[in-house]
């Protein structure tokens, strides 16, 4: 018999009807939620939970449950039925989903081993879940920006990278593991399976990705000569131009400015030597009153100067993937991608895990009351083509109940490379939607902290400490260069001397 404890805020209670748990793990994380279902006869329970409280689900086999299999967070309470039919069904999500809810605050990161990046990004953003499982990886960084991004998004990119997967535990620890590489001990047969399921699709086979990140500024120049590159004063640029400068080239070069906006600034009676036609990519030289004559006569050399927009892609593919089961195409956008070593890190990476075909199997077992998603398990199934066969876990769900806690059948758990299912897509694309919303944020953004006690630092790391009482002059008029000996901005250090002008 398998033996369940409900237990919301230290609070145990014995009247629950049945409990549902879903533990998932996608292609590099693991997240849990539960249901719990009472009978609610006239209001029994109309003021017994609130939102946020804390679950804590045990179960263990023919002995008291002392066993966590869940933990996490109150975040629905639906109230049904009437008088003696009342229902009352409570929902949430395990401590994971505070990744999910948190937005990282923008950082940079380079040439920094993953699992230290994984520290410093639950360091600044979650301290209230802690690090004690984050495993060291084989794998440095070379950069990788976060702009905007939740930290479950944030963590999931460097779990990509890396290799590993992430869950949080039933004791608020994050757990950063190798992916395909954590034994759970256990073997599935004729002796623990009451039926099983395999199947193999190529629907989640990508074999050629292309990454576009952010559009990058990048200088280029275009020489003309008036009359042959031109017709009438206007140079048709190869693209929409930025930052433009103009030099008439000759003995003594010659650089026209100010320049304008065509449709905005008027040379008749504005100070402009040219106008930018960003949308048609033209310069066009002009004259009037206040502008003079700049119109060049023909043979006369013209330089434009000036930064194009381009995107920033990468292009990576498996040619024996692509032999053996046609090319399957799949694109990423991601515009918190800011450098190519990211997109290159990114594009090799899904390469290696979509490359090949996927196999997924579904189990049902008896008298297990305990699994983690993630770990590997060996599926030992002659008739359904598996022998001894390791697999990962990558979905459990419980059903507790009297019946299946009576007949030791509260668990079903699918097995190896997920294939996604509706839900997973869409909390992909919520996620990724969150990102690109918030995408256009500078990345070069001071964050100011107050702080008692130590902190970790990561990458090339310069620290100025003033102890308590330490003065600073600051925003006094005329004096404004730091740290000058004759200028009021700058702290006051002990047997220096500031001069006043």
């Amino acid at each position: 018999m398998i033996n369940t404890l409900f237990t919301v805020d230290s609070t145990d209670y014995s009247d629950v009807k049945d409990i549902t748990i879903e533990k998932s793990v996608s292609d590099f994380n693991t997240t849990s939620s539960f249901k719990a279902t009472f009978d609610n006869p006239f209001g029994r329970h109309k003021d017994t939970f609130t939102l946020n409280q804390d679950v804590l689900i045990k179960a263990d086999k023919d002995v008291s449950a002392t066993t966590k299999v869940f933990r996490g967070i109150i975040e629905d309470i639906d109230f049904s039925g009437r008088g003696t039919n009342g229902k009352l069904t409570i929902s949430g999500r395990d401590y994971g989903a505070i990744l999910q809810d948190i937005i990282v605050s923008p950082r940079i990161f380079k040439d920094i081993e993953a699992s230290e990046i994984v520290k410093s990004l639950m360091r600044q953003n979650i301290s209230s879940i802690t690090t004690n499982n984050v495993d060291v990886t084989s794998t440095t960084i070379d950069k990788i920006t976060f702009n905007g991004v939740a930290t479950f998004n944030a963590i999931k990119q460097i779990a990509e990278i890396a290799g590993f997967f992430f869950f949080v535990d039933e004791d608020l620890d994050l757990n950063f593991k190798q992916k395909d590489n954590v034994s759970s001990g256990l073997t599935f047969d004729n002796t623990n399976v009451k039926s099983g399921s395999f199947r193999q699709s190529d629907d989640d086979i990508f074999n050629k990705v292309k990454v576009v990140g952010d559009r990058q500024q990048t200088a280029a120049q275009q020489i003309f000569e008036t009359g042959v590159d031109n017709t009438g004063s206007v140079y048709e640029l190869d693209a929409k131009p930025y930052n433009t400068k103009v030099t008439l080239s000759g003995a003594t070069n010659t650089i026209l400015q100010p320049g304008g906006i065509r449709f905005i600034d008027s040379p008749e009676i504005d100070n402009v030597k040219y106008l930018v036609d960003f949308n048609d990519s033209n310069i066009i030289l002009v004259s009037g009153t206040a502008s003079g004559d700049n119109i060049q006569s023909t043979g006369s050399v013209v330089i434009v100067d000036y930064d194009q927009s381009t995107p920033l892609i990468k292009i990576a593919q498996d040619s024996t993937s692509i032999n053996a089961y046609g090319m399957k195409n799949k694109e990423i956008i991601d515009k918190n991608i800011k450098d190519l070593l990211e997109a290159n890190e990114v594009a090799n990476s899904f390469i290696s895990e979509n490359k090949d075909p996927k196999t997924k199997g579904s189990i049902k077992v008896n008298g297990i009351a305990n699994v983690t998603p993630g770990e590997t398990a060996v599926i030992d199934l002659p008739t359904e083509g598996q022998a001894s066969e390791t697999y990962t876990m990558i979905k459990a769900k419980y059903v507790f109940n009297k019946v299946n806690n009576l007949s030791n059948n509260v668990l079903d758990i699918t097995v190896s490379k997920k294939i996604n299912n509706f839900l997973d897509l869409f909390a992909q694309h919520e996620l990724r939607l969150r990102s690109l919303e918030t995408s256009e944020v500078e990345s070069s953004i001071t964050n100011v902290e107050v702080y008692t006690g130590s902190i970790g630092m990561s990458g090339t790391t310069t620290v100025v400490s003033r102890s308590i009482g330490s003065g600073f002059y600051f925003n006094v008029t005329g004096h404004d260069i730091l740290n000058s000996p004759k200028s009021l901005l700058g702290d006051v250090r002990a047997g220096s001397t500031v001069q006043v002008l």
